[in-house]
């Protein structure tokens, strides 16, 4: 039982720590409290959800971003040479 009100103290300064609901559902299964056991690792699962959904956006995001970088850039050369051909002024490469 000690373990279990220490992870509840930890768990009451820091209630969004997913990790911390998983421990103390395992202290609760160790414990015989299945049920508390139970709608903490829902919890758990929920946060652990929250944290992937979150890890997902920010790499579409940033995988975004890079994608229309490159696509600007391209663009830019494009234009650039298709100026310098309407203006006469032609590339050596």
């Amino acid at each position: 039982m000690e373990k279990i009100e220490m992870l509840k103290s930890f768990l009451f300064s820091t209630p969004d720590d997913p990790f911390l609901r998983h421990a103390l559902a395992l202290e609760y299964i160790k414990a015989g409290n299945e049920a508390e056991a139970r709608i903490l690792f829902l919890e758990y699962l929920h946060g652990i959800l929250h944290i992937l959904e979150l890890i997902i956006i920010s790499h579409v995001y940033w995988n975004g971003r890079e994608k229309m970088k490159m696509q600007n850039n391209g663009m830019r050369k494009e234009c650039s040479q298709q100026n310098r051909q309407a203006t006469g002024m032609h590339t050596m490469n």
